[in-house]
């Protein structure tokens, strides 16, 4: 049988950077007390600076879906730890975050601007610029126990961030709507179509959640599971109408508190395949 040396290492050569990125953190982790998603990014830096292989469509669909879903893991997570009435008792901390995720998001486009780029590509730049990566802020804070007042709020922060992040770029697609057609009312209702039915994809899955894990009684492993596969199921339905699936899944967990579910019997990072999928990413 003869094989492909080039087929064989576009197989292999993605597993084996994961393998070294969790190497890379363990040592990072155990020999400079750094948070072991740190090496994971700087090896992701380089083996995708190292890479020339351009994937096929499969395999690009396949790590498109898992990098949705692991960040799915996150930010569901991160929204389960939003409380909406502390930031209802304490709008300071709301304004406070949309005035830097706005202002972040002004200071780029215009850098992007100046450096001779198109608006439509300024406002995208902006907008990707005002997210805060939650599966490295949820990550670190799991990792090395963190609790109380600045953590909560530096959660809150990462949260209204990337909510502000989203709404941003459908605008920025709304933008490009309006340039390509010149109707303002259809790019408009496109947006918010794009994003009602993220959030209705959150609030379907998330209704029938609470009362059927009160009804099994649910150990430790059996909440674990059952969160892993809203979240799948989130992100298979978001990316089969083409919405946001991080925006539902940030519902999601935001739903699931709401309904008074709490996290604590299910495993931190999502147990084994939170850590799988956290070195992906």
């Amino acid at each position: 049988m003869v094989f492909e040396a080039g087929r064989i290492f576009e197989l292999v050569g993605w597993p084996a950077v994961l393998l070294i990125a969790w190497l890379a953190g363990e040592l990072a982790h155990r020999g400079l007390s750094v948070p072991r998603v740190c090496a994971y990014s700087l090896a992701g830096i380089v083996s995708s600076a190292l890479n020339t292989v351009q994937a096929d469509a499969q395999t690009t669909a396949a790590l498109s879906f898992l990098a949705n879903f692991a960040l799915g893991l996150f930010l569901f997570e991160l929204g389960h730890r939003i409380n909406l009435r502390w930031l209802i008792n304490n709008p300071w901390l709301l304004i406070s975050g949309m005035a830097e995720s706005l202002l972040t998001f002004f200071v780029v486009r215009g850098i992007a601007l100046a450096m001779g780029q198109p608006d439509d590509i300024a406002m995208v730049l902006g907008a990707l610029s005002v997210a805060t990566s939650p599966a490295a802020l949820v990550r670190v804070v799991n990792d090395l126990r963190c609790s109380g007042q600045v953590t909560e709020r530096a959660l809150h922060l990462c949260a209204i961030n990337c909510l502000i992040s989203v709404l941003l770029m459908k605008g920025a697609i709304g933008y490009w709507q309006l340039l390509a057609s010149g109707s303002l009312v259809n790019a408009l209702w496109n947006s918010a179509a794009i994003l009602a039915v993220s959030v209705g994809c959150g609030i379907l899955i998330g209704i029938p959640l609470p009362w059927l894990l009160r009804r099994l009684r649910a150990d430790e492993r059996g909440v674990t599971t059952v969160f892993a596969l809203a979240v799948m199921l989130v992100t298979l339905l978001t990316q089969g109408v083409n919405v946001s699936p991080l925006l539902a899944a940030l519902t999601l967990g935001v739903l699931i508190r709401r309904r008074k579910l709490l996290l604590t019997p299910a495993q931190r990072n999502f147990g084994v395949l939170g850590d799988l999928l956290t070195v992906f990413l």
